[in-house]
């Protein structure tokens, strides 16, 4: 958020004194080392003169020495107190030094002593919404609108604040007001190209952020901004060169690391992929954390004699994507225990008898290394001939298996398991999957976790045909049932969740709808998973390979109708 302008006072009487002369115009021209000397010279012989202690304040402030800059400005009102600038100054001050309250205090002084101080208005504005009092932030900045109706930077604090109220629209309506007040400005440009891209407008956001990039081509946020737009089109090698820009101009910027590793994977380039992966740990955004102070993270050395920790992160599917590497870990000897969530630990217990698996592991020093589930592709998946033919490698409980086969089979018709909801922009509307239900000898069986019944009942009605649901499967409560249930399938046709990831790790003939975004784990390929034998990727944002969804529906429609 733009700042108030640092500007030296003029003194009441024409000073004829070099000096304090000297002292203001360097300061003027920025330079703020002579300034501060001059002004100490000047105030060592004149130590009461309240405009010069209240500009060297306002150095100290602009060279971030922020307690030092709230002496100088104390001992200034206590010299003048009819200073709204002053107070202004102290209420920068006092923010920089994390005094938030007392910050409160004087920019309300200093509206009380010149109610027309815009930068007051639009600091006290600024404060307020740091401190997540919305409403007063609002009414303050208004305020500052109101005194400055052309100041782009006031206009683009208050669109900042509607953003952070969950009013997008109405920020990306005042952020591009603020815009064309300031066209060449190139804070106000960046976050308005950061708002489209969250809001799904790339293409917008690219032509907005191109033009902050030229104001200011330093800007590591810009740079990793159009990444991402980059990125969510599918113009991979151009994501790839603006990520890596930013973390040029910012090495420490994890996330712009971590989606650098993102872009890396998805175009099949591993190791310098699974490296910036690992940058994941450090990013701001990234919600799972790891101890490694206490134990030390293991890097493939025999484990002899020894205990491995591996701690499951991120979602159900993830951690069964990465468990595919798991029973490549035996030959290192040693005993070896997975933490994992406890809906997962019957499944893995069962699928990986090698290992111990635990819901909770309490005393991590029980352990000589330790090693999440996610970093294990970068030592085990540097390259794609080092991803095994292995086919299935979870396995359900066979009991419930066959029980639920035979309460399923209908005259030998083959069944044909769907999912279809997910986050945005995985979710395929069901009706999509119409065209499926016309192939003959088959029987659809609902394995869409959640409830959707609404829906469900809808499309039946519209079809002419019913999808079988199973009250008694709920995998968000039980997950070894649902294991069951999906192995119980002759086929998958699910988007990118939990399902695809549990058909795929059960050697389940599977066809997976993915998302028009790129996902880095599908590592560039186009048609079959690098991870599974049995999954067939369409991809949404490839016409060739898939493309539109009645072109992929089409081609799933003619692999069941074969193997019907």
């Amino acid at each position: 958020m733009p700042r108030r302008t640092f500007r030296p006072f003029a003194s009441p009487s024409l000073s004829t004194d070099n000096l304090l002369h000297r002292a203001r115009t360097a300061h003027s021209l920025n330079r703020l080392s002579d300034a501060e000397r001059l002004y100490r010279k000047y105030l060592a012989i004149k130590p009461d003169d309240a405009d010069a202690l209240r500009n060297l304040g306002a150095i100290g402030l602009q060279m971030g020495e922020a307690e030092a800059a709230i002496g100088l400005l104390r001992r200034s009102l206590k010299i003048d107190n009819t200073s709204a600038d002053a107070q202004c100054n102290l209420g920068l001050a006092l923010k920089q030094a994390g005094h938030l309250d007392e910050a409160e205090e004087a920019y309300r002084s200093a509206i009380a002593l010149d109610p027309l101080i815009v930068d007051a208005h639009s600091n006290l504005g600024v404060l307020l919404f740091e401190m997540n009092r919305y409403e007063e932030a609002r009414d303050a900045l208004r305020e500052a609108v109101a005194l400055a109706p052309d100041n782009g930077g006031v206009l683009a604090n208050l669109g900042l604040l509607e953003l952070r109220s969950s009013r997008p629209e109405k920020a990306v309506e005042i952020l591009f007001a603020a815009s064309r007040l300031e066209p060449d400005n190139a804070q106000i440009l960046a976050n308005l190209g950061g708002l489209l891209s969250d809001q799904t407008r790339y293409n917008e956001a690219i032509g907005i952020l191109k033009k902050a990039n030229a104001q200011e081509p330093k800007q590591a946020n810009i740079y990793f901004n159009l990444g991402r737009c980059y990125f969510n089109i599918g113009k991979l090698t151009k994501a790839i060169k603006f990520f890596a820009e930013a973390t040029k101009i910012d090495p420490s910027f994890a996330e712009a690391h971590h989606n650098l590793g993102h872009a890396l994977l998805a175009k099949g380039r591993l190791e310098e992929g699974w490296r910036e992966y690992g940058w994941r740990w450090l990013s701001p955004n990234y919600k799972h954390s790891r101890n490694i102070s206490v134990v030390p993270v293991w890097g493939k050395e025999s484990i002899k004699n020894k205990r491995l920790l591996i701690r499951s992160e991120q979602g159900i599917g993830d951690k069964i994507l990465f468990a595919s590497i798991l029973p490549e870990l035996t030959p290192f000897g040693g005993e070896i225990t997975l933490e994992t969530e406890k809906r997962l630990v019957p499944v893995f217990q069962r699928s990986f008898p090698q290992l111990s698996v635990r819901p909770v592991v309490d005393n991590l020093k029980d352990y000589d290394y330790q090693i999440s589930l996610g970093d294990l592709p970068s030592l085990f998946r540097q390259q794609f001939k080092s991803f095994p033919n292995t086919g299935a490698y979870l396995f359900p409980d066979r009991r419930i298996k066959e029980n639920l086969r035979a309460k399923y089979q209908e005259h030998n018709k083959i069944l044909v398991g769907i999912s279809w909801h997910s986050k945005k922009p995985k979710t395929v509307a069901l009706e999509q999957f119409a065209p499926l239900f016309e192939t003959p000898n088959c029987k659809f069986v609902n394995l869409q976790y959640g409830d959707h019944s609404t829906e469900i009942q809808r499309f039946e009605a519209e079809v002419g045909q019913r999808i079988l649901t199973d009250e008694n499967i709920d995998p968000i409560k039980d997950f070894d049932p649902f294991v069951a249930q999906v192995s119980a399938m002759d086929a998958v046709i699910t988007v990118q969740n939990t399902t695809l990831y549990t058909a795929g790790a059960l050697g389940i003939p599977t066809f997976a709808i993915l998302p028009p975004i790129p996902d880095w784990k599908w590592l560039g390929h186009k048609t079959l998973s690098p991870w599974h034998d049995s999954v067939r990727l369409f991809h949404r944002s490839d016409q060739f390979y898939g493309g539109e969804l009645k072109t992929i529906f089409k081609r799933i429609k003619e692999h069941l109708a074969n193997m019907s």
